[in-house]
């Protein structure tokens, strides 16, 4: 069964910067499996970032970010960041 994963990241202290880093893995990202890739910005608090995307289980993005999460969190630069995931079931 798919699911959309959505990770929320508050207090994110460069957001432009964010933003480029996760477009720029968005192509590992979709060959790991992710579909419909999204990366929104909230309204009522800018330094609240959203990653959205569609994989076909959660083992498989669990597995795509065992194996690329470091790498992706190295590259953003801001050291320890705290990340919420939420894993929705798509009827």
């Amino acid at each position: 069964m798919s699911v959309m994963v959505q990770f929320i990241v508050e207090n994110v202290p460069d957001v432009d910067h964010f933003i480029a880093v996760s477009k720029k893995w968005e192509p590992t990202m979709e060959a790991d499996g992710a579909r419909n890739q999204m990366v929104a910005v909230d309204e009522n608090n800018p330094s609240t970032v959203s990653l959205l995307s569609e994989w076909d289980s959660h083992d498989v993005m669990h597995e795509s970010s065992e194996k690329n999460g470091d790498a992706f969190n190295a590259e953003l630069g801001f050291g320890e960041l705290n990340w919420i995931t939420h894993i929705w079931q798509t009827k």
